[in-house]
């Protein structure tokens, strides 16, 4: 009664067989979710550094040919380069939001829900 036969032994082994497969499948859950993340913040800045470069790039264009023209404009037609100006406010006012988005698409603190 004391021994063991290979029949009873073999529950044991099925059980560390699986325990040992669910580890590494935990761990392979844990480095793809991992890699996962690392694709999510290269996308992220990606997008940012476009963003910074074309948009934010464009909108500063606008605003600054917006205020020289208001200031040329300050002389001949005040009425018109009170406009420009409030247009120019706009237009920075607009930059300085999407810097806001652009910084926050390159914090990874913005990865986790």
């Amino acid at each position: 009664m004391g021994e063991q036969t290979d029949a009873d032994q073999e529950p044991a082994g099925l059980r560390a067989r699986i325990a040992s497969l669910e580890e590494t499948v935990a761990w392979e859950r844990a480095a793809r979710s991992e890699s996962e993340q690392i694709a999510i913040y290269a996308e992220r800045r990606r997008i940012s550094q476009m963003l910074h470069d074309s948009t934010c790039q464009s909108l500063t264009g606008i605003y600054l040919n917006a205020t020289v023209t208001a200031r040329k404009f300050q002389s001949m037609c005040p009425d018109a380069a009170r406009e420009l100006m409030q247009l120019s406010a706009q237009i920075h006012k607009a930059t300085g939001e999407l810097h806001e988005i652009v910084n926050s698409l390159r914090s990874p603190e913005q990865d986790t829900p």
